[in-house]
Parts: structure tokens; C-alpha cells; sequence
């Protein structure tokens, strides 16, 4: 599944929107139920974004990691 969250500083580093996730401006709680009752309603949308989603979380992975870090320090 895709995240929706809102959208903070931080997050928006993490999570592209429309790409991989939802993230809602102004922690507006209406368009944020209005996003993910859109998604409910688009199964195709929700697998495109989550796809995406679980794709761009292979970057997070401890062993992906830890080779940029040896990169970083040679």
C-alpha cells in the first residue's frame, strides 16, 4: 500500500507525491480522507503507488546501506 501522510520537511525527502505516496499540505485531515477514499477507489493507483513505493524502499535495505556508507568512507 501506498503511504498518504502529511507533509513535513523530512518526509517529502522520502516519499515522492503521486509517485510513491500521497502527501497532504497544511495537515489538511479533509483532503487527506478525500486522497485515500481516491485511492480505495482506484485499485490501479494504489498498486502503481505502492509498487513504487516497496521499489524505492529496496534503497533503505541494511545492505544496500551499509555499501554506500563503505563507498562514503574508502
Amino acid at each position: 500500500l501506498p503511504v498518504v501522510a502529511f507533509e513535513t520537511r523530512s518526509l517529502g525527502t522520502l516519499i515522492n507525491d503521486e509517485i510513491d505516496g500521497v502527501l497532504i499540505k497544511n495537515k489538511d485531515v479533509n483532503q487527506m480522507v478525500k486522497e485515500i477514499k481516491l485511492l480505495l477507489d482506484n485499485e490501479q493507483k494504489c498498486i502503481e503507488l505502492g509498487g513504487c513505493a516497496v521499489e524505492k524502499s529496496m534503497n533503505f535495505d541494511i545492505n544496500v546501506l551499509k555499501r554506500d556508507w563503505i563507498k562514503i568512507f574508502k
